[in-house]
């Protein structure tokens, strides 16, 4: 593709991974979202079991984009979860190189609507300790601020 654009555009490989990282999605996608409650109560090492599974389908996911250099920027006019865009000059993160873009460089999300209507602690135990995982590599406006980024993923 170069070759063709030549000098006109620089062409870059690259993949836009689904930075809303929703294993809770995902479990809803396999289940449905009324088995998904009931698991919580009847099948609750079943439902921790298919979550830690998805999270850790989504961590290999991230380290292929990672090892193959296909993240790109998303401080843009990149769509994000919540509806957003994700216009910010505090990104890229500190260290940044062109050529290679790093998890922390990227603005990533977790939520779960679906977490109202369960206690506080159900939401933590079943949402909160898989998203963390997944969202820890990404930066947030805490990570932004600090200017923190560590250069590779503990993914």
């Amino acid at each position: 593709m170069q070759d063709l654009f030549g000098d006109i555009v620089r062409v870059r490989a690259k993949a836009r991974f689904p930075l809303s990282l929703l294993a809770c999605w995902q479990y809803i996608d396999i289940r449905g979202l009324d088995n998904m409650f009931l698991d919580m109560v009847d099948a609750p090492e079943y439902m921790h079991e298919l979550l830690a599974f998805l999270a850790a389908g989504q961590r290999g996911i991230l380290r292929q984009l990672i090892a193959a250099n296909l993240l790109s920027l998303n401080n843009d006019s990149t769509y994000h979860s919540s509806g957003g865009v994700g216009y910010s000059d505090e990104l890229p993160a500190p260290g940044f190189r062109e050529d290679v873009v790093r998890p922390c460089d990227l603005w990533g999300s977790a939520q779960s609507q679906e977490g109202a209507l369960i206690s506080p602690a159900m939401h933590r135990d079943f949402f909160m300790r898989y998203e963390a995982q997944l969202i820890e590599p990404f930066a947030s406006r805490a990570m932004a601020a600090a200017k923190t980024c560590r250069a590779s993923s503990t993914m």
